[in-house]
């Protein structure tokens, strides 16, 4: 341990110890760091069926033939044929590179509904225009 010096000056901290006071100090730091295992993220919550959320549904996208579906987004059902979901779901708004808003078109895009599943397999393509599946 160090003592005081005469002069006022504080005393030197050995290297040594400034190293396990840090080493100490990050430990302490990550103890609560560790990943929580995938079961115990909800205490006593279930898996959803798919007609839990009926208002829930999926909106998506069909870029190119070769991508298929890509979700991007979600929305509600506000009636058995309309779906409510943010301005930027369904086009791009104006910015300083593109002056004009642009509106995706009806036909690449889709909605899912009364599923919770969201993996496609196999070949996908969108369902007809208008159509909720």
């Amino acid at each position: 341990m160090a003592t005081a010096r005469s002069d006022g000056a504080r005393p030197a901290v050995p290297r040594a110890d400034c190293f396990e006071l840090l080493l100490l100090f990050a430990l302490a730091c990550t103890a609560g760091c560790a990943a929580a295992k995938p079961e115990a993220r909800v205490t006593g919550g279930a898996d959803a069926s798919g007609d839990d959320f009926g208002f829930a549904v999926q909106v998506g996208l069909t870029l190119s033939p070769a991508s298929g579906l890509e979700p991007y987004c979600s929305g509600s059902l506000i009636a058995p044929d309309w779906v409510i979901t943010a301005g930027a779901c369904v086009g791009l708004p104006p910015n300083t590179d593109n002056p004009l808003p642009f509106e995706f078109p009806p036909e690449i895009m889709w909605v899912v509904a009364g599923t919770n599943e969201s993996v496609v397999t196999g070949s996908s393509s969108p369902p007809p225009n208008g159509e909720l599946r």
